[in-house]
């Protein structure tokens, strides 16, 4: 006679062991990580925001060292206009664009006289001229030329002017500042500081302000509501202002 085994003996569960998730266990899980997601997509937005504008201001850093670098090689800053270009043209030796520089020749040729070749080369975009807060559809203009995003200050650039005249202080005249206005860093176009950032020829995409660079080669970021008066001041090379906090 055979005995049945022990296992067999054992009672069969009445009840079979559950698996997975029920619904409503489910949907808190999926209202849970909702609620995860809605709590960091500012955090991370705040994050990259933050980040552009880091990468901005190195941007306009480059830049002041390549007006630094102008001036010690020809005595003055370059002229915005100067046969017909802008005044970036004239820094991309000092700006690793040397190539871009040799092609078009502007001290030899004027903008005007180009080659449709030549003229090309202001279809290259230049990172270092360019805020990362503009979309990649929004950096070249209408025209097919590269988006500049570092207006110059008319009463700077406009004449190349030479650094040593620059009395109201290097460190209390800004020399270019963010514009979201369409130009190109081909084409010539300053402005003056009539209005503070966002509510003139300056502004950003940045929230509450905008960089500017001044002529000692630092970067300041200028809120919007910055006196008017102060702002004005800080347009002006040789106007004889006081400038306030900024």
């Amino acid at each position: 006679m055979m005995i049945p085994s022990h296992r067999s003996l054992r009672p069969c569960s009445s009840r079979r062991s559950r698996s997975g998730l029920s619904l409503i266990e489910l949907l808190v899980v999926i209202g849970v990580i909702g609620l995860l997601v809605a709590l960091a997509l500012p955090a991370i937005s705040g994050a990259r925001a933050r980040a552009r504008a880091t990468q901005c201001a190195n941007h306009m850093r480059q830049l002041g060292v390549a007006l630094q670098a102008h001036q010690s090689q020809y005595q003055s800053l370059p002229r915005d206009g100067q046969n017909g270009y802008g005044y970036v043209v004239y820094l991309l030796p000092h700006l690793e664009q040397s190539a871009i520089y040799d092609k078009m020749t502007p001290h030899r040729v004027a903008f005007a006289d180009l080659a449709p070749a030549q003229r090309s080369a202001g279809e290259m975009l230049l990172e270092v001229v360019l805020c990362p807060s503009f979309a990649s559809e929004w950096k070249l203009q209408p025209s097919g030329l590269a988006r500049l995003s570092y207006r110059g200050n008319a009463d700077v650039l406009d004449g190349g002017m030479d650094l040593a005249n620059v009395l109201d202080g290097e460190s209390t005249t800004v020399i270019a500042g963010e514009t979201t206005i369409d130009q190109s860093w081909l084409e010539p176009g300053t402005a003056t500081l009539t209005a503070p950032p966002n509510q003139g020829d300056f502004g950003s995409r940045h929230t509450q302000g905008a960089h500017f660079l001044m002529c000692d080669g630092a970067v300041r970021f200028i809120a919007d509501n910055v006196d008017g008066t102060t702002f004005r001041a800080l347009g002006t090379a040789n106007g004889g202002d006081v400038v306030g906090s900024f």
